[in-house]
């Protein structure tokens, strides 16, 4: 088997799929014998109409690309993932490299000019798949709005807990809309958007948090309409014009209700900077508590946003933001709450837009933070102060 490529069409790819492939040292005795670990680390080429097919897989997650190649008796073979990065990434933009599957179908020879590699292939036969099952459901989704719903709360979700359906983002798909929600239960971020689905009843997949972070990388804001295929507890999904394949397992549980923890109204609603307020928030860190990140937010007159930290080694910091407030009636005059200030610079970030809508009742309850402009919900419960 030989054929060649050119540097800029592989890497990119390459990254993604190493991304996805465990590295062998990290790989536990559930993966039994030598070859099956070096398998799961390496990354699948394969002949494919018009070129060949390179995938990988961590056995819970598989990513596949496809990239146009001219070559010569082409064959299935495997080669190691990170090893082939690293190699491939510190040639020049326009390098031609060359691959080469020795005679014996043992090594690979990748080159270009006076570089040569010999890469200790795996039997692709070693390599492990997914098991398809029949399609139960079909969602169609505009490309843009899935990588927006992802994007938009993935910064909420869990990253250790027991509670393993939070390690991951729910997709309530409706027939008209889709709502993504995130939470490790201090905060919360919910996106929705109106879709015609082609569903006739709600579906609620949960995509673990490693499918949801490949999936942000894959995603473009191309417009085309995405056809996710959903099994038992799979998803899939081919990318337009073959260039990308995605199969994950999904996470198998119930999500919580999140509409109980929305808030559906707040008494006192402050418009601010979305840029200034991160900006402050960030200069205040290192006067906040490490363990705690704690700030105190105060709204109290009606031009000011007060942020104030306090460390435990007595270090202390104020900062005031501009800000436009509305007030219903009974609503306090002056409320403090009690956040950790990243997530609310988490929250900043993937909202988006240049004004924020901060919402409060008092300082005992939840924090919402909305765009100006947008759906998008995000929620932070309260420390104590």
């Amino acid at each position: 088997m030989k054929f060649t490529i050119e540097q800029q069409a592989l890497v990119d790819p390459l990254r993604k799929l190493a991304s996805t492939a465990p590295d062998a040292a990290s790989l536990n005795a559930s993966v039994s014998g030598t070859d099956a670990v070096n398998a799961v680390a390496s990354i699948l080429i394969e002949p494919e109409k018009g070129g060949v097919r390179f995938t990988a897989t961590d056995n819970t997650l598989r990513l596949a690309f496809h990239i146009p190649v001219e070559g010569e008796d082409l064959k299935p073979c495997t080669v190691p993932a990170s090893t082939l990065l690293h190699i491939c990434s510190r040639f020049s933009a326009d390098a031609e490299i060359c691959f080469e599957l020795e005679g014996d179908g043992k090594a690979m020879n990748v080159s270009h000019g006076r570089s040569r590699y010999k890469l200790v292939v795996v039997d692709a036969n070693e390599f492990p798949g997914i098991t398809s099952q029949d399609d139960e459901y079909e969602l169609s989704l505009p490309e843009n709005t899935l990588r927006s719903l992802l994007s938009s709360v993935r910064y909420a979700m869990a990253q250790n807990d027991m509670r393993y359906y939070l390690l991951g983002v729910l997709l309530d798909v409706g027939p008209d809309s889709v709502t993504a929600v995130a939470t490790d239960g201090h905060r919360m971020a919910v996106a929705e958007h109106a879709v015609q689905t082609g569903v006739n009843e709600p579906v609620q997949p949960i995509i673990p948090s490693k499918g949801v972070e490949e999936l942000t990388k894959i995603l473009t804001d191309q417009e085309q309409d995405l056809v996710l295929h959903l099994a038992g507890n799979h998803l899939r999904l081919e990318l337009s014009g073959d260039r990308c394949a995605f199969h994950t397992m999904l996470v198998d549980g119930k999500y919580p209700d999140y509409r109980t923890v929305v808030p559906t109204e707040r008494k006192l609603r402050a418009e601010v900077s979305r840029e200034a307020l991160i900006k402050a928030a960030e200069r205040i860190i290192p006067v906040t508590d490490e363990l705690t990140q704690a700030v105190i937010l105060t709204f109290k007159d009606d031009e000011n946003l007060e942020i104030g930290a306090r460390n435990n080694k007595g270090d202390t910091g104020e900062e005031q933001v501009g800000m436009k407030i509305d007030r219903d009636d009974g609503a306090e005059k002056e409320v403090k709450i009690s956040i950790n200030i990243k997530y609310l610079i988490d929250s900043l970030q993937a909202l988006g837009g240049s004004d924020a809508v901060l919402a409060v009742n008092d300082g005992s309850s939840s924090m919402l933070i909305t765009p100006s402009e947008g759906s998008s919900k995000h929620i932070i419960m309260p420390m104590k102060a």
